[in-house]
């Protein structure tokens, strides 16, 4: 056994987790998204005819003075035939009317394209209208991806309102250009080979949030899983906290037609006048007894009548732990926050020790905040609320040297990455953000045990 950073508690329980969920049935029809990112992309400017600007971190599309931008995609490793196609951008700086997209009908390359050297553009496939910053915009570019191989864009301004986009040079990796293409995958792997599962958070922030989820539950009902998990933040934080909005939000869970698992979010009890009592009634609603959510329901274990949130369960080769920590710092400071960090922190160590009793082949931790992992944190990686659970993660994720899944809502911002952990970087980790309530989308991860990486991460 590795000798942790933290005195270990007495532990057998945990360590004798069996609980699982059962997938059954046989192959059904399934969808597969998958996510392309820029491998180049470059403005050329009419003021500047001569100039390069393949290096910068923004893409540009304005009618004056003439401003136009290209981006190339490489579609590689389909499963089936491409359904469907989104190019998805990051809007920088607002527009009254964002460009239109166009294939790229001629050659270009991004280290030397310029206005006098662009490239020819065919006719307009998407165009749209308004976008603010701080968002992505989409565009319906179906009609250009029928295969495997380059797919290059070109936005094409129609206003004198000119937009800005992020580039594939952004700072920030999750707002760099994507293409979403989905095909049609054929059946899903039987019983005891592949699986999938879902991930949504932080919805129901507004009527329209709600209206949204439960468009997204549809989705993800209709998408042949073996079982979802919602990481936390059902509810805005700015919203009363009345026992009613527990029982609605428990009744549109159990509207899932497979186990749901779920783990808090700070919205539903941390941001209620009075915390302790919303957070001693969030876990007599949602976590009476050893049943997921959904119908039906899946077995999990739990950790303790006290911290009955924080669950475990394996499907296949993997160990899955739900652990609940919270945005704004994890609650330090106040009088619950000992408790549980230090449970949370136990419940860590059990799942790592019971993956290793029974060999699994990877963990999926999933929580809810987003623990000040770079480019976020600021200050946060050092604060008293998450310091020691990531002191505490970056030993097990290095220990354990399997494929690590690290899930969490908190920050509203959808990425897949291999974050830093207080400064060190685990080529086993895998960060997983789900998307926020202004985004209509969920995640979909496919776990093969015949792939070294185990986990295949896919935007819906």
């Amino acid at each position: 056994m590795s000798t942790r950073p933290f005195a270990r508690r007495a532990l057998a329980l945990a360590l004798a987790v069996q609980a699982a969920v059962v997938v059954v049935g046989s192959p059904t029809a399934r969808a597969a998204t998958s996510v392309f990112t820029a491998v180049a992309d470059a403005t050329a400017a009419s003021a500047q005819p001569e100039v390069n600007f393949g290096t910068t971190s923004r893409l540009v599309a304005d009618k004056s003075p003439d401003t136009r931008s290209f981006l190339r995609f490489e579609v590689a490793g389909l499963v089936g035939a491409p359904t469907g196609a989104r190019l998805r951008l990051w809007v920088t700086d607002k527009s009254a009317s964002a460009p239109e997209v166009r294939p790229v009908t001629s050659p270009w390359a991004e280290g030397t394209v310029t206005w006098v050297t662009r490239p020819s553009v065919g006719s307009a496939v998407d165009d749209t209208g308004s976008v603010s910053a701080g968002r992505f915009v989409e565009y319906d570019v179906s009609d250009l991806v029928t295969g495997d191989g380059p797919v290059n864009l070109a936005l094409v301004a129609d206003s004198t309102d000119g937009t800005d986009f992020a580039s594939r040079e952004d700072g920030v990796a999750a707002n760099r250009p994507q293409l979403v293409v989905e095909t049609d995958a054929g059946t899903e792997p039987p019983p005891g080979d592949g699986y999938a599962f879902g991930l949504i958070g932080d919805t129901g922030y507004s009527s329209g949030s709600i209206a949204k989820f439960l468009n997204v539950r549809d989705s993800m009902n209709d998408a042949g899983l073996d079982f979802s998990v919602h990481i936390g933040d059902f509810k805005s934080g700015d919203t009363p906290c009345p026992d009613s909005v527990y029982a609605e939000n428990r009744d549109r869970f159990d509207g899932f037609t497979h186990p749901l698992m779920y783990t808090p979010g700070d919205n539903e009890w941390r941001d209620c006048s009075n915390k302790d009592d919303r957070l001693a009634h969030l876990r007599s609603v949602f976590f009476a007894d050893d049943q997921s959510l959904g119908t039906p329901s899946a077995t999990v274990e739990r950790q303790s009548p006290a911290f009955p949130e924080n669950a475990m369960w394996h499907a296949g080769p993997v160990t899955f732990v739900t652990v609940h920590t919270v945005g704004s710092d994890n609650n330090s400071g106040a009088s619950e926050f000992g408790a549980r960090n230090a449970a949370d922190i136990a419940w860590l160590e059990a799942a790592f020790d019971a993956a290793r009793a029974r060999n699994s082949a990877g963990v999926v931790i999933l929580t809810h905040a987003n623990p000040g992992f770079p480019p976020d944190a600021t200050s946060r990686s050092t604060k008293p609320g998450f310091k020691p659970f990531l002191e505490v993660l970056r030993f097990e994720v290095k220990d354990w040297g399997r494929p690590v899944l690290f899930v969490h809502g908190d920050t509203h911002k959808f990425r897949v990455d291999h974050p830093k952990i207080l400064g060190s970087t685990r080529p086993n980790l895998t960060r997983v953000e789900v998307y926020g309530p202004s985004d209509e989308h969920w995640v979909r991860v496919d776990v093969d045990p015949s792939d070294p990486d185990l986990f295949k991460v896919r935007s819906r």
